[in-house]
């Protein structure tokens, strides 16, 4: 790595000491490619963007060395001017690709025909993995170019994403005529669960249910997030992963946070709820269990609430919360605040009117936020196709639920289609052209227009208009 840096820190000196030692601005009286073996030197020249006779400066010179750089083909460019204003780009090639290597790539998966499980192949065999790279452009016989490696091994890791494996990396890469790949399939080494202070660490470590030494699938990470903050035991739940003992394997670090009720053991003969308006008051006072004898903590209280904390969110009330108020004559009140909608902030709709988004949300302030309805919403704005993601979060602000809607709008909603040509026969158009426009003008409006002109019949023209 130190050598590696000494040698760019190099580079940079000797482009420097040869574009200083001239004065500037310069008159170009010619360019020259010196060094190119494979490479055309008319290709290059196209990311020059100065020709003989301009005036340039030494930033224009640099910009032109960077240009060429971000060809891909070399791994040094080095501009030079003489005192006659001729300016040469010495290029190192990269080297010609003759052997590609794929290693790290062992882990397998089962190949299974209606649940029946045949063999097991390797998640991404070395000629898959030469295929994606031969796609982007890195094949044998070639100079090697670097935005074409960059951009086969990011397809490398799209690819195991697609079949749904997460903690996938590119290892050590080294360039030669032999192009050695490393691929790191990450797995679970251990889970380090932090955060809790009543809650005993085994009630998260029985949620955390995934496979160690294995290599890891998102929809795995995903049921135990889930799972997690979907228990009345936390109310945050994150994840971040730590580099374990070797290259592959990672320790996942998991910081909850204890849903708080109460931060001291108090002594309580029963329970008294208000503010439940989704359910009846006897199956909501039903829900809750039973109180032990003696003192109770925290991590109890929550115990004995966890059936009507899964009364709630079981039917998709997931914003609910308790908050506790005072221990009178030994029953503790408590305050079940449902998640009534306070504001909805809307954000990212440059083109589409924001009434038009509130209409199809189909969600007001007043509402109780539901998960299933959101989810309903939420295909709804995406099935309008204006938008290229919709990102919907939910937090609380004091005692009320602020739910903000933000979208990121495609940027072609229209098109054209269809061909016409000029006749001599009827000194007219013929053909077919249509026209569309999604969310014209940002009003939620669609407009369709087509036009049809035949050579059999010239005297007429088709015209049709659609508007929704």
């Amino acid at each position: 790595m130190r050598r590696k840096l000494l040698l760019i820190l190099g580079c940079l000196f000797v482009i420097a000491l040869s574009v200083y030692a001239t004065e500037f601005p310069v008159t170009v009286t010619g360019i020259g490619i010196d060094g190119n073996v494979k490479i055309k030197a008319s290709d290059i020249m196209k990311a020059v963007p100065f020709h003989s006779g301009d005036k340039i400066t030494s930033d224009q010179l640099k910009d032109a060395s960077q240009a060429i750089y971000d060809l891909g083909w070399f791994s040094d460019v080095i501009p030079e001017v003489d005192d006659a204003g001729l300016v040469t780009f010495k290029v190192t090639e990269n080297p010609v690709v003759k052997k590609i290597e794929i290693t790290g790539n062992v882990n397998t998966e089962p190949f299974s025909i209606l649940g029946w499980t045949l063999f097991r192949t390797r998640i991404m065999t070395s000629d898959k993995a030469r295929s994606i790279l031969r796609d982007k452009g890195v094949k044998k016989g070639k100079v090697l170019n670097n935005n074409s490696l960059k951009d086969g091994l990011q397809a490398i890791i799209d690819a195991y994403d697609k079949k749904g494996y997460a903690l996938i990396m590119i290892g050590k890469v080294t360039p030669g005529e032999t192009l050695s790949i490393q691929i790191i399939e990450g797995k679970i080494e251990a889970n380090i669960v932090t955060g809790l202070s009543t809650v005993p660490e085994k009630i998260a470590a029985d949620m955390i249910d995934l496979p160690l030494n294995e290599c890891l699938k998102k929809s795995a990470i995903q049921r135990v997030l889930s799972r997690l903050q979907g228990s009345v035991y936390f109310s945050k739940v994150d994840v971040k992963p730590q580099q374990g003992a070797t290259p592959d394997s990672v320790r996942l670090l998991w910081t909850l946070t204890e849903r708080k009720l109460i931060d001291a053991p108090v002594t309580i003969s029963g329970i008294d709820l208000s503010g439940v308006t989704l359910f009846p008051q006897e199956i909501a006072q039903g829900a809750i269990g039973d109180l032990p004898q003696g003192e109770i903590d925290n991590y109890g209280l929550l115990q004995v609430l966890k059936g009507l904390f899964d009364l709630y969110y079981r039917n998709g009330y997931v914003m609910v919360k308790f908050v506790p108020g005072a221990v009178e004559s030994g029953r503790l009140a408590i305050e079940v605040e449902e998640g009534k909608i306070g504001k909805i902030q809307i954000s990212g709709n440059d083109n589409t009117k924001t009434y038009v988004i509130e209409k199809v949300l189909g969600i007001k302030p007043g509402d109780i936020l539901n998960k299933n309805k959101l989810a309903v919403s939420y295909q709804a704005l995406m099935a309008l196709k204006y938008f290229n993601s919709v990102n919907v979060d939910p937090q609380w602000s004091d005692d009320s639920v602020v739910l903000s809607v933000s979208v990121v709008e495609n940027k072609k909603l229209g098109g054209i289609n269809g061909s016409v040509a000029y006749s001599p026969e009827s000194g007219g158009l013929v053909g077919k052209l249509d026209y569309s426009q999604k969310n014209l003008l940002g009003t939620g409006q669609d407009l369709n227009f087509s036009f049809s002109r035949g050579l059999v019949n010239d005297q007429s023209a088709t015209w049709d208009l659609g508007y929704s």
